[in-house]
C-alpha cells in the first residue's frame, strides 16, 4: 500500500493530506495544517513541524505551487495535431508572458480538440520561485516527484468524478470548483471530460478580514481570529443587532470576490454555452459558517461544501 503525500502551500497555511492507495482505489490516511505565520520561519518552520509530528512520512510527494507563483492560460490554437502542439506551445506561451520563456518552467495539458483546434491549458512559474521551493522543501527531507498547480490538478479532479457529489449534474451543464483563499480566488469549471475554464483572481478572506476591522475598529489580528471562530454570514429572523452588523460587513468584503465569480461564469457561458449547474466551494474561507447558502442564492446555483 502506498503512501501519497499532497501539499498545497496557501497564503497563510500549509496543508498536508496523506493518501494510502490499494487494488480498491484510495483513502484518506490523515490531514494536518499549519498556519505560515506561527514563527519566524515561515514554509520552513511549518514543514519542521509537521515533519515532527510524522504528517508528512510518505512513498510518494505531490506539491501544488501557491497561487502567487504559478500563471495559468488558455489556448486556442488553430490545430489539433500532438506533434504541432508540442513543437509550438513554447513561442505561444512566450507571447503570453511578461519576461522571457528562458526564464519559466511550464506545462501544459489537450483539455480538447474539435473543428480542427486545440483548447491546451498551460501553466507556468519563474525558475527562482520553484528554485527555492524545491530548496525549502529538500531541507525538510522532501523531494517530490510531482510539482503542478492548482488548475491542473483540478483538470484531473474535474475528469474523475472526485468531487463526491450526491448526484448527477445535468447533460446541458457543468460543475465547478471554487477555492476560496486569503488572499487568491480560483475557479474551474468542467465536468467529466475535464477542465473548460480556469481563472484565478485576487481577493479572499483577507478582505472580509479588512471589513471586519474596518466596522468594528480593531487590529487586523482580533478581525482575523473573530472571523475563524465566530463569523457567520447567516441572517436568521432575531439575529442580535451585533451579529447582523458583522454579518453584513463580511458580506461587504465578499463582494468584489463575488463580482469576480459572476464575470467568470459569464466569460465560461459566452464561450461554451453551458451553465455552471454546481459549485463545491473549498480554501479557508470557504469554512466560514452560512457561506455555502448565500453564495447559492446569490449565484442562483447549488453551492456545496
Amino acid at each position: 500500500m502506498a503512501r501519497i503525500l499532497g501539499l498545497d502551500i496557501g497564503a497563510r497555511s500549509l496543508k498536508a493530506l496523506i493518501l494510502e492507495s490499494s487494488f480498491r482505489g484510495y483513502q484518506v490516511s490523515s490531514f494536518a495544517e499549519h498556519k505560515l505565520d506561527e514563527g519566524p520561519q515561515g514554509l520552513a518552520g511549518a514543514l519542521a513541524t509537521l515533519k515532527q509530528q510524522g504528517k508528512l512520512a510518505a512513498d510518494q510527494v505531490v506539491v501544488a505551487l501557491p497561487g502567487s507563483t504559478a500563471t495559468s492560460l488558455l489556448l486556442t490554437l488553430p490545430f489539433a495535431d500532438a506533434k504541432r502542439i508540442e513543437a509550438t506551445i513554447g513561442f505561444e506561451v512566450e507571447g503570453q508572458l511578461p519576461y522571457d520563456l528562458t526564464e519559466v518552467v511550464f506545462d501544459y495539458q489537450v483539455l480538447a480538440m474539435r473543428d480542427g483546434k486545440s483548447e491546451v491549458l498551460v501553466s507556468s512559474a519563474r525558475k527562482p520561485e520553484v528554485t527555492a521551493l524545491l530548496a525549502t522543501l529538500a531541507e525538510a527531507g522532501i523531494d517530490p516527484r510531482v510539482v503542478t498547480t492548482s488548475s491542473l490538478a483540478y483538470h484531473a479532479l474535474l475528469a474523475t468524478s472526485l468531487t463526491g457529489n450526491p448526484g448527477p449534474a445535468p447533460q446541458d451543464g457543468v460543475e465547478a470548483i471554487l477555492d476560496l483563499g486569503h488572499e487568491r480566488t480560483s475557479m474551474a469549471i468542467g465536468g467529466p471530460q475535464g477542465l473548460e475554464y480556469a481563472r484565478t483572481f485576487a481577493g479572499g478572506g483577507k478582505d472580509l478580514t479588512r471589513a471586519i476591522a474596518g466596522e468594528f475598529k480593531v487590529t487586523p489580528v482580533d478581525a482575523e481570529t473573530w472571523k475563524e471562530n465566530e463569523g457567520d454570514v447567516t441572517l436568521a429572523p432575531g439575529t442580535p443587532a451585533e451579529v447582523e452588523r458583522a454579518a453584513a460587513a463580511l458580506l461587504r468584503g465578499l463582494a468584489p470576490t463575488l463580482r469576480e465569480v459572476r464575470s467568470t461564469i459569464r466569460a465560461h457561458f459566452a464561450r461554451f454555452k453551458k451553465k455552471v449547474t454546481r459549485i463545491y466551494i473549498s480554501g479557508g474561507t470557504a469554512k466560514l459558517k452560512g457561506l455555502d447558502a448565500v453564495l447559492s442564492r446569490e449565484l442562483g446555483v447549488e453551492v456545496l461544501k
